[in-house]
């Protein structure tokens, strides 16, 4: 045990099919985009392809934000992600765009 605590992250599912994901794929949410609204936001999902892909994505693509935790052993534990404080806005966008 290194004494790393868990980790939260916000994921969301993709809600649209894209060249890349499909339809109820989870992302992680790795950088958000508040000067222009959280339109677009930088994502990194299991793509069709079977590997990890970090992309721009068009918000009203995506949904079902929430929390996830994540343990040490998790293997992204390590990697830069979004800021939890920043999933009320990215719901609010989403819900939104959606709109």
């Amino acid at each position: 045990m290194n004494g790393d605590s868990d980790r939260q992250v916000i994921q969301c599912n993709y809600m649209r099919p894209t060249p890349t994901a499909a339809v109820g794929a989870r992302a992680y949410v790795t950088l958000v985009n508040p000067g222009n609204g959280h339109d677009r936001i930088t994502v990194r999902v299991f793509s069709r392809g079977k590997r990890w892909v970090e992309k721009w994505e068009d918000i009203c693509r995506l949904g079902n934000f929430r929390l996830k935790t994540i343990p040490p052993e998790h293997p992204m534990y390590g990697d830069a992600f979004a800021p939890p404080n920043y999933l009320d806005q990215l719901v609010r966008a989403a819900t939104e765009a959606a709109a």
